[in-house]
């Protein structure tokens, strides 16, 4: 069994983020880009069916997309304080 995670922000946070979790056993990343952080809530509307949990690169992506409430899965954003 395996478990697809969303990775949601910008084209190179993504990647490296993404490799990261794909290190791990049974991890299997999907790698979703966006231009502007205000693209993240149509993102994970239109990819929702896709994955079982969402990674953001970041809170403010994380947070659009949790008051736009567009978010049916489990989520949580990267913390780079440490």
């Amino acid at each position: 069994m395996s478990i697809e995670i969303g990775i949601v922000g910008p084209h190179d946070l993504v990647d490296h983020v993404a490799t990261t979790c794909e290190e791990q056993p049974g991890v299997r990343a999907r790698r979703l880009d966006y231009d502007h952080e205000a693209q993240a809530p149509a993102i994970v509307e239109a990819h929702a069916g896709q994955v079982d949990a969402w990674l953001f690169t970041g809170i403010v992506p994380h947070t659009l997309a949790r008051e736009a409430d567009v978010l049916t899965r489990p989520a949580a954003f990267v913390d780079y304080t440490g």
